[in-house]
This record gives C-alpha cells, structure tokens and sequence, in this order.
C-alpha cells in the first residue's frame, strides 16, 4: 500500500513539474480587428524546453512560419483536426529570440514571440 501511494506521489509530481514547464506563447491579431477578436483565436500555443506545441481548438488550415536568429526555421501550410497537437523541435537551432505567425486563407494573422533557452 505504501508503494502504491509513493509511485501516485512520484507520478503526480512528475505531471506537475512537466506542466509548469511549460511556457504558454501569447498570440496577437497582426490585422487591423476588433480587439474582442483575440479570444476567438482557435489556437494555443506554448513551448515546453526546445518543442513548440500547437493545440487547434477547432479543424483549421493555417501556413505556419517560425522565424529565429538564423531566419525561418520552420515553414508549413498544417491542416489540424480539433485538439490535434503539433509539435515543432528547435533543438538543431541556437537559443535566442523567435517569433510564429499563422494565416489563414481569408487573411486573418496572428502571431507570437517567445525565447528559446536551448541547451
């Protein structure tokens, strides 16, 4: 029994840890739109060590561009399904300052910057 409740501590700090490192990424409109429009973003994004993670909250087509110091590191036109997450590594790239911009077909932008600590 005191096994089973050690390996439940052990496991349930294990999660906690993992989740509180993750950094969540702010996304803002780059259009001209209401400002009431951000909370309609369909996408979450967040970075966890050397992984960028996109969460799509409903089915979207989106070009998705990630820029760094060395230029674009990361360029794809994703189609997701709801709660599909994608996950971009940037382990081959040096630590510094990036920024993630989506668009869609109907010219709608939103974008991000963030700071990579890679090790």
């Amino acid at each position: 029994m005191k096994k089973i409740f050690l390996l439940q501590t052990i496991s349930l700090l294990l999660i906690s840890s993992n989740i509180y490192a993750q950094e969540k990424i702010s996304l803002t409109l780059s259009n001209k739109k209401p400002s009431n429009a951000q909370s309609q973003i369909p996408i979450d994004v967040s970075i966890e060590e050397t992984t960028i993670m996109i969460l799509f909250k409903e089915n979207s087509t989106y070009q998705v561009i990630v820029k760094g110091e060395v230029g674009i590191v990361y360029q794809k036109l994703l189609t997701a399904t709801t709660a599909e997450t994608i996950r971009i590594e940037l382990l081959p790239y040096k630590e510094g300052n990036y920024s993630i911009l989506f668009y869609d077909m109907e010219g709608n932008e939103i974008e991000g910057n963030f700071l990579t600590p890679i090790e």
